[in-house]
Order: structure tokens, then sequence, then C-alpha cells
């Protein structure tokens, strides 16, 4: 089974959107929610953060989860709510 997007009413994860996160870092973005957030997800331990777009020189990484399966349970789980 394959697929191109997971969407939620807060949240879009989508094939397209995979790139490198543009202020580096050894993240590479993977979508984005609808508070102009990007989800990105670090190269080496594939954990995942939520990075809010404010152009600050060192992102926030404190909204994170141990991988990209921590992060679509939690938005299944709140997108069920």
């Amino acid at each position: 089974m394959e697929y191109r997007s997971v969407e939620t009413n807060s949240i879009r994860l989508h094939r397209g959107d995979i790139r490198p996160y543009p202020r580096g870092l050894g993240l590479i973005a993977i979508g984005e929610d609808l508070e102009h957030a990007i989800v990105v997800v670090e190269q080496t331990t594939g954990s995942l953060a939520v990075i809010e777009d404010d152009g600050q020189p060192n992102p926030d990484l404190s909204d994170s989860y141990p991988s990209i399966w921590h992060y679509l349970l939690f938005i299944a789980e709140t997108s069920e709510r």
C-alpha cells in the first residue's frame, strides 16, 4: 500500500512536500500545518518536530516526537476528537 498524502483538518503530510528544510540543520521537511508550521524529520535519528515558521535563527524543536509513526498516531487520535 502506498500513500501520497496524510491529511486532517490541521495537518498535511504529502510526498510532494518532501525537501531539505530551507534553514539546513540536517532536517527534511515533509509537510505543514494550518498555522504555517513546518513538519520536519531529523535525518540521522528519524525524530520528527513541528517548527513554527517564524524566522528565528534557531528553530524551536520542543514540539517533537520520537518518530513519524508516533506523530501519525498523535494526529490520528486528535483528529477523532
